[in-house]
Parts: structure tokens; C-alpha cells; sequence
């Protein structure tokens, strides 16, 4: 997570009339609300917005060249070849990939660790290229309301004034804003897997190979779903995911393939070594800039601090907060603001508190106490909140440090809590400012690339880092079955 001072706000146009274009992909004519110079426009605008959400770019010239020069290649064969392509590596370990209008492609370098070969990167590629050629987001543009855009700003402002976006009480208000935002509909994914295809086809490469990458994304949302305690239905399509790689998609894509498979000329490029050894030393999981998860423990090097959470607690550092849940999913949700001279008091009843009040129903605030925790001065109280399935109870700490305000928040139940709940306690207490000693503990794990020697992969997942799982992450890591092994000589991914 890069705990940040300023929030991203992805803004729309909502115009009033339409005007008919075409669909570089398909030649088919339709009415759009936006312009091509218009979607030109707002990729330039939300570009940098973009890179700042997700905690910057991969620095590494060699890996950013090289996933430029891919999907260069993939653009060159695509309906637009002559358009302002731009390929970014967004730093954060999320395995992710979206496009914005005007010929912008994002992928993560948790998409690159888990992709396994040249193919496979360039299959995703290739999906993304074909969103933009065929318009989906303009499409998806038109067909909102400005209504809908309304809820998504609120959602986002619900998000500003503290409560969190994928905890209990933003799921019941965010629901719709961010299906608009985040997917696009199953048409839109089949058309931009069948364009993706056709891309990877032109320019070489196996078109096996993005049924491939879906096959182990499912495989990896699998494991983290093991890895929450929470259960994985492969047959549920996932409308709130940006690609839901079910069973049918992936069957689809391999029907795609398979039919230009027999046509003469279809290349079978994979580029398997030079990928991996392109990889290899990437940083895997959170970088600096981020805060390292470690455990129950979180710990940000640049920002100063570290705090744990209680037990049976699990870690999730997304770009913009940090979230613990339990089985129970039960959540706690830590971010920041700047102070701007205000006390952790004054920013709780005079900003905070305030805020919230101006999205949705919620209490004057009760159980006020200012306290200390590890010299750093911090208030906290408990509201609260009307939403959809009832009143929830909320309590809210902040806390001071280095001219910021600590927030933490979380749900629970108020027949437990006394002063604070046991695991609110926890958390808050254990809050504090971290030395320049402590920061050097932490560092980030890297992507290493090894030939294999006949070792086991039990012995080999000892070694890393992951403390659940171990050798199913290896597995996953490497797009191994349960059945398969590696050979003597190949290549493969582990994590340092």
C-alpha cells in the first residue's frame, strides 16, 4: 500500500448528446456520448491519476522496454495501428489489467510474475488492445446515466470520509459503482478474448497461449481464496472482477484458438526463456513505497510506521489503505490523511466525523476518549451508521504521526466493545513510529529465475518466503498442476 495524501478520483463526461461513430475493430457504426478526440483525451488526463493510484510504474528499463516492444507489436497488427499506444508497468503485486480510452494498457507486475512465458503476457496484451479497438469503454460510457455517475462519486466520496470500500458497509454501497467502473460485460470480455486472439495470431505467437494465462489466473484465484479461508466456486461468473476467468471463457478461448490453429502460417512463438530471464530479481509482493506485509505485521519504511493486528487476522495492503479481516469478516481498515495542523482530536469530531455525516446516517459520536499509544497522541469514539441491512456500529481511531492523521475503522459488535474492542485495542495500541534501525529489517522479496536440478518442490518452497500453502504457491506460481513436473534444465520461478 502507498498510504497517500491525496485521493484518485476518476471523473466522466456525461454529455448530452451523442454522435455517431465507428468501431475501429468491427467497421460497425454507433452512437457514442464521447469522441474519439474525447477518449483521446481523457486517457491523457487520468493517465497520471492512474500511475499515483497504483503506487507508480516499474522502474526497471528492461522490463518496462520489454513490455512496451510486445505490445507495440500486438498494436502494429491490431484496426488501429497508427494510434498513441502507451504500456505501463504499474508497481503493485495485484495481478491486474485494464485500459483506459485513448490507447492506454496497464498491466501489474503481480500479472507478470504470474505469467509464465512471452505468449501469455502477449495474450493479455492483446485483450486489453482490443477493448480499446472496440470501444468497450465508450460503450460503457453511453450506456451509464448520470444517475450511475452520481453513485460512483459518492461511493468514492463514502471512501474519502473513511469507510472502507471492500469492508462490510461499502460492499452494501458500492456494489453498482463499481460493476460501472470496474467490469465490462460478458459480451465485451468474449469480443476482446476473440480480438486478443486474433492479434496474438498476426503477430506469431501461439493463440493457444491466452487460454493458457486464464487457466492459471483461475488457478491463482483459487489458492487465494484458500488462502482467506473463504470457499472458490470455479462456475460463478464474478460480474465485480475485471476478468473472470471461469471455466466457459477459458473453453471459449481455446475454441478460438483451436480454429485458427489449423489455418496455414499461425505461428507458435512462446518465448519462454527470454521472458523469464527478462523477470528475473523483479520485485515480488509489496515494494517500499508500499509498506511490507509480514505476517499480522505491516510496516511502512518511507511513511515510519508499524503496527499488528490480532490473531486470525489476514494482511490485505491494497493501493490506498490497508484492510485486515478475520474468518468472522470482521475488518479493520487503516489509512491516512494529511494533519494540516489539526490534532488526532480535532480531525476526529471537526473533519472525519463531519464527513461521514454528509454521505450517509450516521450518529454524533459516543465512547469519546483521547489516549496515547507509544507517545503518539490519538482520540477515537464509536457511531453509528444506518445502511441497507440495519444499523452497524463503527469505531473510530485516529492517530498523529509525522505530520499525518492515522485513521483506523472498523465494524463490529457493540454488546463487545468497552472503551475499544479487544482487537481494536490491539491494533491501536501497538501503533508507533519506527526506527531507522527497524526499517533495514525489512526489505522486499524478489522473482528469482533458476534452472531446475531434480530438486523437490517441497524443498525448494522451504526456502521462500510463504508461510501457507508453500508449495501450491509454487505450483501456481509456475502454471504446474497438481500432476506435473518440472524438467532437469528448465526454467523455472521461486521467491527470495
Amino acid at each position: 500500500m502507498k498510504l497517500k495524501l491525496s485521493i484518485f478520483i476518476l471523473s466522466f463526461f456525461v454529455l448530452t448528446a451523442c454522435e455517431q461513430t465507428v468501431i475501429p475493430a468491427t467497421g460497425e457504426q454507433t452512437r457514442s456520448v464521447i469522441s474519439s478526440q474525447q477518449e483521446q483525451q481523457i486517457g491523457d488526463r487520468e493517465h497520471q491519476n492512474i500511475i499515483k493510484a497504483y503506487g507508480g510504474v516499474v522502474n526497471d528499463p528492461n522490463i518496462a522496454g520489454y513490455v512496451a516492444s510486445i505490445g507495440g507489436r500486438l498494436a502494429a497488427v491490431s484496426e488501429m495501428p497508427n494510434a498513441k499506444w502507451t504500456f505501463t508497468v504499474l508497481d503493485s503485486p495485484v495481478v491486474n489489467a485494464f485500459a483506459l480510452p485513448g490507447g492506454y494498457v496497464y498491466v501489474t507486475r503481480g500479472l507478470l510474475a504470474l505469467a509464465n512465458d512471452e505468449a501469455e503476457l502477449a495474450g493479455v496484451l492483446g485483450h486489453e488492445i482490443g477493448h480499446v479497438t472496440a470501444r468497450h469503454p465508450a460503450q460503457r460510457q453511453t450506456q451509464g446515466t448520470v444517475a450511475q455517475v452520481g453513485s460512483i462519486l459518492a461511493a468514492i466520496g463514502l471512501q474519502i470520509a473513511g469507510v472502507d470500500g471492500s469492508g462490510q458497509l461499502g460492499k452494501l454501497l458500492q456494489t453498482g459503482a463499481q460493476g460501472y467502473v470496474a467490469s465490462f460485460s460478458r459480451s465485451q470480455e468474449l469480443e476482446a478474448d476473440q480480438l486478443g486472439i486474433r492479434y496474438l495470431t498476426r503477430a506469431g505467437y501461439d493463440p493457444q497461449a491466452q487460454a493458457d494465462f486464464l487457466t492459471h489466473l483461475g488457478a491463482e484465484t483459487a489458492l487465494s481464496a484458500r488462502l482467506s479461508g473463504k470457499s472458490y466456486d470455479p462456475t460463478q461468473v464474478e460480474f465485480l472482477q475485471t476478468h473472470p476467468a471461469t471455466p466457459q471463457r477459458v473453453e471459449e478461448a481455446r475454441q478460438i484458438a483451436r480454429s485458427l490453429s489449423n489455418v496455414q502460417g499461425v505461428g507458435n512463438n512462446r518465448n519462454k526463456n527470454t521472458y523469464l530471464t527478462t523477470i528475473n530479481n523483479m520485485i515480488y509482493g509489496d515494494s517500499a513505497s508500499q509498506g511490507f506485509v509480514r505476517g499480522r505485521t505491516f510496516a511502512h519504511t518511507e511513511l515510519g510506521f508499524i503496527f499488528t493486528v490480532p490473531e486470525g487476522f489476514k494482511l490485505d495492503n491494497l493501493p490506498d489503505r490497508i484492510v485486515a479481516t478475520n474468518a468472522q469478516n470482521t475488518q479493520i481498515v487503516v489509512d491516512s490523511v494529511p494533519s494540516k495542523g489539526t490534532s488526532p482530536a480535532q480531525y476526529l469530531q471537526s473533519v472525519w466525523l463531519p464527513g461521514l455525516k454528509q454521505q450517509t446516517n450516521v450518529s454524533s459520536l459516543s465512547d469519546y476518549a483521547e489516549f496515547t499509544t507509544n507517545g503518539l497522541p490519538a482520540a477515537t469514539g464509536r457511531v453509528q451508521i444506518a445502511t441497507q441491512r440495519g444499523d452497524a456500529y463503527a469505531r473510530l481511531i485516529t492517530i498523529g504521526l509525522n505530520n499525518a492523521i492515522y485513521r483506523i475503522i472498523a465494524l463490529y459488535d457493540p454488546r463487545s466493545d468497552q472503551f475499544m474492542t479487544p482487537e481494536m485495542q490491539k491494533v491501536a495500541y501497538s501503533f508507533r513510529a519506527l526506527s531507522q534501525a527497524e526499517r533495514g529489517q525489512f526489505v522486499p522479496y524478489r522473482l528469482r529465475v533458476r534452472p531446475y536440478n531434480g530438486e523437490s518442490l517441497t524443498s525448494i518452497a522451504a526456502r521462500t518466503p510463504f508461510n501457507e500453502l508453500a508449495v501450491d504457491r509454487l505450483r501456481v506460481l509456475n502454471g504446474l498442476t497438481s500432476g506435473q513436473t518440472l524438467q532437469n534444465g528448465q526454467l523455472f520461478k521461486t521467491v527470495e
